[in-house]
């Protein structure tokens, strides 16, 4: 019959680590911060004058960069745009028809899930 040697536990495993100084102790004080994708942002609010779209959202926190998408029947996906930080965008000489909006948070983690759409109508 053969024996294995034990296998070190993490507690063990972390004193001789931070016993060959491989390791530091973290400070009583310090806290982890929690990494993940942006939550959503809120629902697009937005007006139209005339061939002019005016859309605005709040930043959730925790954003590198927004990213509107758009389509033409709620759900789906015609294209997007790369907005960086800001929270409004106007559009100019929008073509006539009825377009559905919605806005996703971005950072170096993930993408949030889209925010409610909304339906923004151009005549």
């Amino acid at each position: 019959m053969t024996l294995s040697p034990a296998r070190p536990t993490f507690a063990r495993l972390t004193e001789r680590l931070l016993g060959q100084n491989l390791l530091e102790r973290a400070p009583a004080d310090s806290s982890i911060a929690t990494h993940q994708a942006p939550p959503s942002p809120s629902t697009p609010t937005g007006f139209v004058v005339g061939p002019n779209v005016h859309l605005r959202w709040d930043n959730p926190g925790n954003v590198s960069e927004f990213e509107l998408q758009f389509g033409f029947a709620p759900g789906t996906t015609a294209g997007s745009l790369r907005l960086g930080l800001e929270t409004s965008l106007g559009i100019t000489n929008v073509p006539p028809g009825v377009y559905y909006v919605r806005v996703r948070a971005i950072n170096e983690i993930g993408t949030s899930p889209p925010s409610p759409e909304i339906r923004v109508e151009v005549q």
